[in-house]
């Protein structure tokens, strides 16, 4: 026992290593599924539905005081009426639900404006669909964006859309616009703040939330396109409660039967229409590729993906057959092949064509099966699936088309754009290579690694993570400077004789330090643009965070400073120097040495709290890491997250113990010790004489002078 406490630290590292394989390989072993059955057998015998919302998404879901209101929350009390249930819900963060709903021990069920997802459908179930949600972009008053010219405007120019972080209209502006600049915001409200404060040109959200927003907070801003994508809305449950997603199912389609579910719509008026725009010929409104990768929006080689072909005929045209050419090399598949047209206001009457594709070599040919369904003038979208792009080839693919008209007569369409896709680099070959192992699929079974430490996520959010990461290092490294001498000043304003001065340091410091700094940035953000001062987004966030760690570095060196003797500055003065040649030659020195280990840790805090940068659509290591949990519903690329803080922290908190120790032993009382006589012992003359501080002879005038 005695031997086991005073071991070597690298063996009791052996140890706590060894107990946390063995942790680990015990959850491994355990069934996936049995506890999270076992919860759930719990809340149902309970008699308890708890479901995960975010209410900032008017008029699906709000806080108005206290309460949670909306056309979900309508929805998911009826739900819990019709089965017996007693209520409870949960408020987290939209990017939360999908990963809260998986992990099944904080909700049962997650119901936020959650668009059914083949990357979300990985993780939880979806009830049947409740709600098709179509997309609307919108703009401040003062915009040259017109809705005559906006389809054709915000594809080509290179503007800067707000985003709800993880919504699919995230997804879709990345998809469809690559010329565009996204900024992903926590709620909806700040994406039209961003809007009307210049950090944004357009928002785009939901055509319902869109329109709520338009009428009640934001009539300074107009709707310029309406985009017919048609994502389902659908309710996540946890994979292991089957029982709950037949019950749900059920009242759900009794509520359509029985005109529920149009009831609740009408009540919260989100059926709302805008007029419809007319072209004068066929112009290609979109070609592009879905993002085929979980950690990012590009079109990956070597994987299949969806290609999405919407074009607009003139109004005297009837469209009576179209063929689509991909490049050589690319393979694709035409059985799932689908047509849609496109009709009404905003074009948001979906109509399926049914058409018979066929292939030869590398075009499509789409025959009408019933031309009655085709109008004058269609908009029509065409989707190709499985769509493989070859690997190590080109990075820019142009598609080909033709239509023909009611006259058989042919017509080649001139402006396809372009599709980006990128090859896999070596790290996405080696995610995808293990995913493929039974190793990784085995720990991928069970719920709690797959969530927590999923391999393939792992792997693909290192680099986009790291991107974020660069960000935030650029970030601190400007600001930590810039805060060090705003805080010496405000130092030694405090510490002046005049009044003036010290109520002006005193003021600042104790607002800034009595402020939380994430409300410090919400007015920086959205409070200057308002009052006419612009300021770029990366700049105002250094700003923010020189200002704050200012006022905090402020106490550090008033600190230091005070911590000098007084006889430093008797003794500086005593020899003639001034006040101002005592601070800066002899008392800042001194002072800077003692407070580094205090300002190196608050260098450290200062890197940690650039993640709330996050809030404001700052590009940061949490924002892009919450992009990749918001699309996966694993919290895995969190961990990445915390290791690229981690490797910041840890060292600089092991040089901040190194300073400390070494400012300790460097203030140790030297020289030698005083010898110790007892009551009744005599000085010795040996002694004595060899610790004489004058010579026998006395100090002549020479020796007087050299002293």
């Amino acid at each position: 026992m005695y031997n086991f406490l005073f071991m070597k630290a690298a063996k009791v590292k052996i140890i706590f290593g060894i107990l946390a394989v063995a942790l680990l390989s015990f959850i491994f072993m355990q069934n996936p599924n049995q506890s999270h059955a076992d919860n759930n057998d719990s809340q149902r015998q309970s008699d308890k539905l708890i479901v995960a919302t975010s209410p900032d998404y008017p008029p699906f879901c709000e806080l108005q005081g206290d309460k949670i209101v909306g056309y979900e929350p309508d929805i998911y009390h009826e739900i819990a009426n019709r089965l017996g249930l007693k209520l409870e819900e949960k408020i987290m963060n939209f990017d939360s639900i999908i990963t809260a709903v998986a992990s099944g021990t904080q909700c049962d069920i997650g119901m936020s404006g959650i668009s059914i997802d083949p990357e979300r459908e990985k993780s939880v179930n979806f009830s049947d669909p409740y709600y098709t949600a179509d997309l609307s972009f919108a703009v401040a008053e003062r915009s040259d964006i017109e809705s005559s010219n906006a389809k054709y405007k915000i594809y080509d120019s290179g503007l800067t859309f707000a985003v709800q972080s993880g919504t699919t209209a995230e997804t879709f502006v990345k998809e469809n616009y690559p010329r565009a600049r996204c900024l992903a915001y926590t709620n909806a409200n700040d994406c039209f703040s961003a809007v009307l404060a210049d950090q944004a040109d357009v928002v785009c959200s939901t055509k319902a939330v869109v329109n709520d927003m338009l009428k009640s907070s934001f009539s300074n801003m107009r709707v310029v396109l309406n985009v017919a994508t048609g994502e389902e809305y659908g309710i996540a449950i946890n994979k292991s409660d089957t029982t709950l997603l037949t019950n749900i199912n059920r009242v759900l389609a009794e509520m359509k039967t029985d005109g529920t579910l149009n009831k609740i719509a009408s009540k919260h008026g989100i059926n709302v229409s805008g007029e419809k725009e007319e072209t004068t010929s066929l112009k290609t409104i979109k070609c592009t590729a879905k993002a085929n990768t979980q950690a990012t929006s590009d079109v990956m080689s070597g994987k299949p993906t969806r290609i999405t072909w919407e074009a607009q005929t003139a109004k005297n045209e009837y469209l009576n057959g179209i063929q689509f050419t991909l490049p050589e090399g690319v393979k694709f598949g035409v059985e799932d092949t689908a047509l849609t047209m496109l009709t009404g206001e905003d074009l948001l009457t979906r109509t399926p064509i049914k058409i018979k594709a066929t292939a030869e070599a590398q075009t499509i040919k789409v025959n009408f099966l019933d031309p009655n369904q085709i109008k004058y003038g269609a908009y029509f979208r065409l989707e190709i699936y499985d769509v493989v792009f070859p690997e190590n080839y080109a990075t820019e693919y142009k598609c080909a088309a033709t239509y023909y008209t009611i006259d058989d007569v042919s017509h080649k369409v001139n402006d396809m754009p372009s599709i980006a896709v990128i090859n896999p680099s070596w790290i996405q070959r080696f995610a995808e290579d293990i995913n493929e192992t039974e190793f990784v699929k085995a720990w991928n079974s069970n719920t709690f690694l797959n969530l927590f430490l999923n391999p393939y996520i792992f792997l693909l959010s290192i680099p986009v993570v790291f991107t974020g990461f660069l960000m935030a290092l650029a970030t601190v490294l400007c600001a930590f400077p810039l805060a060090i001498p705003l805080g010496l000043i405000l130092a030694l304003m405090r510490l002046s004789k005049l009044r003036v001065f010290r109520a002006i340091a005193a003021t600042y410091v104790n607002i800034i330090r009595g402020t939380p700094l994430f409300l410090q940035i919400y007015i920086a953000f959205f409070g200057l643009p308002l009052a006419g001062i612009n300021i770029p987004n990366f700049l105002l966030g250094l700003i923010v965070l020189a200002m704050n760690s200012s006022a905090y570095l402020c106490e550090i060196f008033r600190a230091g400073i005070q911590s000098i003797p007084k006889g430093q500055f008797e003794a500086a003065r005593s020899l003639g120097m001034s006040a101002q040649q005592t601070m800066l030659s002899v008392v800042l020195p001194q002072a800077f040495r003692v407070c580094i280990p205090t300002m190196t840790s608050e260098f450290i805090l200062l890197y940690k709290d650039t993640s709330l940068l996050a809030s404001v659509g700052v590009m940061e290591i949490v924002m892009f890491a919450k992009t990749i949990v918001a699309s996966t519903g694993s919290i895995t690329p969190y961990i990445v997250a915390a290791l690229f803080y981690l490797v910041i922290t840890i060292p600089l908190a092991k040089i901040v113990g190194n300073l400390e120790k070494k400012f300790k032993k460097s203030h140790k009382p030297t020289g030698a010790p005083k010898r110790i006589m007892k009551k009744d012992q005599k000085p010795d003359k040996s002694t004595i004489a060899s610790h004489e501080v004058f010579p026998k002879g006395g100090i002549d005038s020479n020796q007087m002078g050299s002293v």
